[in-house]
């Protein structure tokens, strides 16, 4: 495959944040039942449900801290200090350091005593060693509606860095139940922005433990719920909640907004099912069909709510949907490979990546050129051209991705470069800076993905300059 586009040059396709798959929360949705939205203070009193627990910030490892872990691993194990010690390979006099900051062989021996995964025990360490009182004052609903729609602004502005702040402090005070709801997932929509999507993760289950069913945030927070999984891979997870979400809004009217998250629902469970029917070998015609039939209700869903809201964005998640089902559609046999690869040239060439293009179109045609790589892999392995139509499709996806920041098609392009070039060729990778960091972050952000990478590091390390 012919040399990886990097993004430092002159683009047009916009910067920021991704289009994205699932609903997003409006200025204030979920907030009426809330007394702390009303920045009069008026309205009728907030329900009488558990206050949530604040998340507590992240702080400095301290020397008390370290002790009262050591202290607890002695109690659970009822082993004398010696002992512990002992399997701490630490003398008695000097389990802990001065400083209060362990070494790593330290943390993972104390997890291995408290049977606690070493993520934990990590948390744990930094963790405020105060937390604010499950008890502490709210703020005043004046300063609260402006505090949250400073942080909604932050997350439309692409300031997501600022937005993650905002959100993390205040979500560290009590809030009522409706406005946490709301705090969660705006916060975890600039934590997916910044390709967080594990963080995302827990800061949506937060969310969702106090979303009612009557909350309008409720489905939109389970649908982000189910993109992460998704873009994890986690599809289980990704399947069952999207399934789930298809079963509660089955009856919802055709003009009812919530048609989206029902249309966003059939996308990642088609996407799940697309991802599955193929692997193992033979694919499974079951799957493939079910896959075929979930992108088709989500681009005819997306359609037809284009017509009255957010136009520009839901035709491109439509577009994207109908990407999506090309690939399905060639394992069902209903399209030949090098028409659906033509298909998805043709849109390269009609919206014409070097000219101006909003951030939707661009992140739906770089998931088509991705869907696109999967069937010339899959597909099209032994053709004479393949490597060029490959190069075609893997250099605009990763154009397009780093032009976005997007961490979900980065790790995608990584992954089709990885495969073709390690199962095709083999060698080793000559990488420049921008490719190194893209590659970093990309570990970091999907687990499953760690392994793969470190392969591509290890192969680039015989030929690459380390200095």
């Amino acid at each position: 495959m012919s040399g990886r586009s990097r993004s430092g040059g002159e683009g047009r396709a916009p910067r920021g944040r991704r289009g994205g798959v699932h609903p997003r929360p409006e200025p204030g949705q979920g907030l009426g039942q809330d007394r702390a939205a009303d920045p009069e203070g008026a309205g009728a009193e907030p329900a009488p449900l558990q206050t949530p627990r604040p998340v507590r910030r992240r702080g400095k490892p301290t020397k008390e801290r370290l002790e009262a872990l050591i202290r607890l691993a002695r109690f659970y194990r009822g082993w004398p200090t010696k002992e512990v010690a002992a399997h701490l390979d630490r003398h008695v006099h000097n389990l802990v350091p001065e400083s209060g900051v362990p070494k790593v062989d330290l943390v993972v021996g104390l997890a291995e005593l408290l049977d606690w995964p070493v993520e934990v025990v990590i948390d744990d360490l930094y963790a405020l060693s105060a937390p604010p009182p499950v008890g502490c004052a709210a703020p005043h609903p004046a300063e609260l509606h402006d505090r949250l729609r400073m942080l909604w602004e932050l997350v439309d502005s692409d300031r997501l860095d600022d937005a993650v702040r905002a959100g993390e402090e205040l979500l560290s005070s009590t809030l009522e139940p409706n406005a946490f709801c709301y705090a969660s997932s705006v916060l975890a929509d600039a934590l997916e922005g910044l390709g967080h999507y594990l963080q995302a993760i827990d800061v949506l289950r937060r969310g969702l433990r106090l979303a009612r069913r009557e909350n309008p945030l409720r489905g939109t927070m389970r649908a982000h719920l189910a993109y992460c999984h998704y873009v994890l891979g986690d599809f289980c997870e990704a399947e069952a909640l999207a399934t789930a979400s298809i079963a509660e809004l089955a009856s919802v009217p055709a003009t009812d907004q919530r048609r989206t998250i029902v249309a966003a629902s059939h996308f990642i469970r088609g996407s799940c099912l697309r991802i599955r029917c193929a692997l193992g070998g033979t694919p499974s015609r079951e799957d493939a069909t079910a896959a075929l039939s979930d992108l088709t209700i989500a681009s005819a869903i997306y359609e037809e709510r284009a017509e009255t809201e957010d136009p520009a964005r839901l035709r491109s998640l439509a577009q994207t949907a109908v990407f999506a089902a090309l690939e399905v559609r060639v394992i069902l046999g209903e399209l030949e490979p090098r028409e659906a690869i033509g298909f998805i040239l043709h849109q390269i060439e009609a919206l014409d990546p070097e000219q101006s293009m909003t951030k939707h179109e661009a992140e739906s045609l770089a998931w088509g050129c991705v869907f696109g790589s999967t069937i010339v892999m899959r597909h099209l392995r032994a053709e004479a051209d393949a490597d060029r139509l490959l190069a075609i499709l893997t250099n605009l996806a990763d154009l397009l991705a780093n032009r976005l920041g997007h961490w979900a098609l980065r790790e995608r392009c990584w992954t089709i470069e990885h495969l073709w070039r390690v199962d095709s060729e083999g060698g080793d990778f000559v990488f420049d800076i921008d490719d190194i960091q893209t590659l970093t972050g990309t570990m970091g952000r999907f687990p499953m993905f760690r392994e793969r990478g470190w392969d591509l590091l290890a192969r680039w390390r015989r030929t690459g300059d380390e200095t």
